[in-house]
């Protein structure tokens, strides 16, 4: 956490350089490990229901997320992982990064 933000270097990702440099991270839960390739950054409004409504994704409705961002569909088996958090440029905002999870 730096300046008072939570996950604020999300935001760096917005850099399409940045992003370029660090493609791919790493997540460890419990009982197993992914690898994570993160394919975009966006910010959008806090109320965009596609992005945080997780009946979505229980669902098997990715589209609607996509089509929220503007992208385009993603394999219905692909695992998807978003890092979400206030963005600094308005406050009804939110920074988020897309990644998808591979299995280690």
């Amino acid at each position: 956490m730096s300046n008072e933000w939570m996950f604020s270097e999300l935001a760096q990702f917005a850099d399409f350089d940045y992003l370029e440099g660090h493609r791919k991270g790493k997540i460890w839960l419990r009982n197993e490990t992914f690898e994570i390739r993160w394919i975009f950054h966006a910010t959008v409004d806090a109320n965009t229901d596609a992005v945080y409504d997780t009946q979505n994704y229980k669902k098997g409705r990715k589209a609607e997320l996509w089509r929220a961002l503007g992208r385009s569909e993603m394999a219905p088996e692909e695992k998807v992982i978003i890092l979400s958090t206030c963005s600094k440029k308005e406050r009804r905002m939110r920074d988020i990064l897309v990644g998808v999870l591979f299995d280690n």
